[in-house]
């Protein structure tokens, strides 16, 4: 079974700044899908959001999640990671893991303004543990 100690898919999955699609279910039990910011982190990915989004409510409803990363150039590729996720809300890394996340994604100053003017709502980490990963690579 492919896994996030696979060096081919973590170096996939940790390389450029990826936007990862979400995928959870809502309330009424439809699917839903949202683009989100992650890293990998030992045998996880993990995520942050706002403790009172509806992502992180349906999460702690019905922890079943799947996030897909792509490549949207030729060759086109992607992992896909099926797992269960375990909310916490407020935990005391959360600042310093939503900087970490966010500095994959922005400059030095950005992250650490993005984090300044969005870090001080109540943050949920989700830490997403595969129970299965699909990777394709190559698929051009």
């Amino acid at each position: 079974m492919a896994s996030l100690h696979d060096p081919q898919i973590r170096d996939f999955l940790s390389s450029g700044p990826k936007i990862g699609q979400l995928g959870y279910l809502g309330k009424d039990g439809r699917p839903l899908v949202v683009p989100i910011w992650f890293i990998v982190r030992g045998d996880a990915l993990v995520v942050s959001t706002a403790a009172d989004s509806a992502k992180a409510k349906a999460l702690r409803r019905d922890p079943r999640v799947v996030l897909t990363a792509d490549v949207d150039t030729i060759p086109y590729a992607y992992v896909q990671v099926q797992g269960v996720a375990e909310v916490e809300t407020n935990p005391p890394q959360s600042k310093e893991t939503f900087l970490e996340i966010a500095r994959r994604y922005l400059s030095e100053q950005e992250a650490a303004t993005f984090v300044e003017q969005y870090g001080s709502v109540d943050l949920a980490l989700v830490t997403i543990r595969p129970t299965k990963i699909v990777p394709v690579f190559e698929t051009g």
